[in-house]
């Protein structure tokens, strides 16, 4: 078993909570608008601290280089949305790390990394066709490493001073629509995104550590409805199912790998909390004569609560758990046809905010299942999304 601890304390000018929106034309995973300079959301007392709180805002996301988001109405029924960031980071690795007997050396010295991510949206009515793009998403100068014939997802093989590619991708190309029945429907390319981004993480969700790169990108077809009504009102319970044609992620990419799955779940969504339920059959093959299938189910529930208090502390409490159960002849032990899959993992965020909320201490934890002898016929490893930090 591998057990991870984060502690971290921040005494910064904090952001304030991103607002909550529940729309059924979204996978129903909650989805948080970064905030930025241009949140209206901002609670103060005064012009004045509004006005603080503003520039404290635009530096914040200046430095974190947070998406930018703005919607502009073009006519009576028709709506145009952007969003834009660019960010820049900076690295210096470790010292060199052996990579094999033959004292083969990763060879990366310091590097800037660059990203740029668009998107556009219209909506007509309850209709939405949505793009987004990542124009560039590589190492700009710097020194790559030195591992040969090897390209790296992020590039790292290369910089873009030294004639790399520049890593663009499309992130989203899709069409959806909603009724007011509380159905609503999407197609096309999209990324997927549940919980805490352990099993499926689009990599648009800023982490506490680290850092977040592409994203699982899906070919997916979606419907999802709130089949709860009370008192003449929809209440947050999300039902969705999907069926998908896997672009990228953590195990599969398009022209490497085929892999499908279907995917069921149930969320309650409300500001104070969210709890939900996850279910993904998968059906995975490799390249070459013999397609070495991988055939499993996971089971993911996920929890995520705000805490108030009449002191004015407040706080969080996150969880997700994830269990996978299938078959792969993907790893063999000897002698056997295919290998028994069974692995697991969770992890536990939690946050506490002074009543200023200047200051913050921050906890993650995280443990995964891991193989013991493999020669006895199960996989037993689980690593998280790497997305996720």
């Amino acid at each position: 078993m591998t057990f991870m601890l984060w502690l971290a304390l921040d005494a910064v000018a904090a952001e304030p909570d991103a607002a909550v929106e529940l729309h059924p034309a979204e996978i129903p995973v909650v989805v948080s608008t970064p905030a930025s300079a241009d949140d209206e959301a901002v609670a103060a007392p005064s012009a004045d601290a509004s006005a603080l709180a503003a520039q404290r805002l635009a530096f914040l996301a200046a430095l974190r280089g947070a998406p930018a988001q703005h919607r502009y109405a073009v006519g009576k029924n028709l709506t145009l949305e952007s969003t834009g960031q660019v960010r820049a980071l900076g690295y210096v690795p470790p010292a060199d790390v052996v990579l094999n007997p033959d004292g083969l050396t990763l060879g990366q010295g310091p590097t800037l990394d660059l990203r740029i991510r668009t998107g556009f949206a219209l909506e007509i009515d309850r209709l939405r066709l949505s793009t987004q793009w990542d124009l560039i998403a590589a190492p700009v100068v710097g020194d790559p490493w030195d591992i040969p014939g090897v390209e790296d997802r992020r590039h790292r093989e290369a910089t873009l001073a030294t004639g790399g590619p520049i890593g663009a991708a499309p992130r989203e190309a899709s069409l959806s629509f909603a009724v007011p029945q509380g159905f609503a429907f999407s197609g096309g390319l999209q990324t997927s995104h549940w919980g805490l981004g352990l099993l499926a993480n689009d990599g648009a969700h800023d982490t506490l550590f680290g850092r977040t790169d592409r994203g699982d990108r899906m070919l997916r077809v979606r419907g999802t409805f709130l089949p709860w009504v009370k008192a003449g009102k929809a209440m947050p319970l999300f039902v969705t199912l999907a069926a998908d044609q896997v672009v990228e992620d953590d195990l599969a990419r398009w022209g490497e790998q085929r892999a499908w799955q279907v995917i069921g779940s149930v969320l309650w969504a409300d500001p104070a909390q969210k709890v939900g339920a996850y279910i993904v059959y998968r059906d995975q093959t490799e390249p070459g004569v013999a397609p070495r299938p991988t055939r499993a189910a996971v089971a993911d529930v996920y929890g995520d609560w705000k805490l108030e208090a009449a002191s004015g502390w407040s706080g969080r409490v996150a969880v997700e758990a994830v269990g996978l159960f299938g078959t792969t002849q993907l790893v063999l032990p000897a002698y056997q046809r295919q290998t028994r899959v069974l692995s697991g993992g969770g992890a536990l965020e939690t946050e506490l905010h002074d009543p200023t909320d200047v200051l913050q201490l921050h906890l993650r934890a995280g443990a995964t299942s891991a193989t013991g002898d493999p020669d006895q016929g199960r996989l037993s490893d689980f690593a998280m999304d790497s997305n996720y930090n």
